[in-house]
């Protein structure tokens, strides 16, 4: 889901299933970051033309999900746009691996945060959708906080630590992974 490879991302997620949309994002994910980790270092020799092209698919990542999913009205293409963002933010643990091994927790345990969050996430959208599956819009959500608490809070915080937001594991993966980074 990285720049240049990212356009069929929000299509997928909003055309299958919750649940395959679900396995897609996380399962997808992990096996590419996990092939990724052991070709980096079959690239070792070449970190001096691997890291730029890293570092700038990352930024462009970064900047494509998250300006693209302020346009968002569908929810399925909205987290689909934001798994393509944390795609970014991994790359750049990917990135800080080349010189530091220990830059491979961060990683590790970003993917773990991303993991619990979205399927948490995913769990609320599948319970709320309806025949239409594909059609999940934000005004869907509106009440869900009157209607349903106990979902609307699991979705709040599965958001909220997908988002960053302290205190929650997705902040501390974000700060573990700009730690390894600056170091």
């Amino acid at each position: 889901g990285a720049v240049p490879f990212q356009i069929w991302v929000p299509d997928v997620y909003q055309g299958a299933p919750t649940p395959v949309t679900a396995f897609l994002a996380v399962g997808s994910k992990a096996a590419g970051f996990a092939v990724l980790v052991v070709l980096a270092g079959v690239f070792s020799p070449y970190q001096s033309l691997v890291v730029p092209v890293l570092s700038a698919m990352a930024v462009a990542t970064i900047l494509f999900g998250n300006l693209a999913a302020l346009t968002q009205f569908n929810v399925k293409r909205l987290i689909a746009l934001s798994g393509v963002s944390h795609a970014g933010y991994l790359l750049i643990g990917v990135i800080a691996a080349y010189s530091d091994p220990v830059a491979l927790s961060a990683v590790y345990f970003y993917l773990l945060v991303y993991l619990l969050a979205s399927f948490a996430v995913f769990g609320v959208m599948t319970h709320v959708s309806g025949t239409n599956d594909a059609e999940q819009e934000l005004e869907h959500y509106a009440d869900l906080a009157k209607t349903q608490p106990f979902l609307a809070f699991v979705l709040a915080v599965g958001l909220g630590s997908l988002a960053g937001i302290p205190p929650l594991a997705g902040f501390i993966g974000k700060v573990m992974i700009f730690l390894a980074a600056f170091h």
